[in-house]
């Protein structure tokens, strides 16, 4: 068994074989939403086969680990009390991909390609706007960030 990370990666399941789930993935590529990947790893410690599991009247698997991967139709519906960002990161972030919460920790987002998009995940709105990983420019201004802010302890 191959355990490079990054072999993993290149290998994820980003399709999905059937027709109406190939037209969710379309939708929620069109509305910007969390994009759909899995590991064979993660896809195999499901109880059925991912691509004709059951599924609730929603849509969501009812496997608990395919409902972790699997998109479904339910992930386009909101109800009036959601925030796009319930963590309120948007307010302490002065720069992209860079939240300062707390005096001396600050959380860098240093890339938004996850080797699973779990369809519960609460950056589900950050992530389409930072998929790849940061690049020199953002690098730079975050160590400039730094440097200009020396109570921070944390990274």
């Amino acid at each position: 068994m191959n355990h490079d990370w990054r072999e993993a990666m290149r290998l994820r399941t980003t399709a999905l074989p059937a027709k109406e789930d190939q037209a969710l993935l379309a939708r929620l590529e069109a509305a910007a939403a969390l994009p759909f990947a899995a590991t064979g790893y993660w896809l195999g410690l499901a109880g059925e086969d991912y691509r004709t599991c059951r599924r609730n009247g929603r849509g969501v698997p009812l496997d608990p680990i395919l409902a972790q991967a699997l998109p479904s139709p339910a992930e386009l519906e909101r109800a009036p009390f959601e925030l796009s960002d319930p963590l309120n990161e948007k307010i302490h972030s002065p720069l992209p991909r860079l939240v300062h919460q707390y005096r001396s920790r600050i959380l860098l987002r240093t890339t938004g390609e996850c080797p699973i998009y779990c369809r519960h995940c609460f950056r589900r709105s950050l992530l389409p706007t930072e998929r790849g990983f940061m690049d020199e420019a953002e690098q730079e201004k975050a160590r400039e960030y730094l440097a200009a802010h020396p109570e921070v302890r944390e990274v």
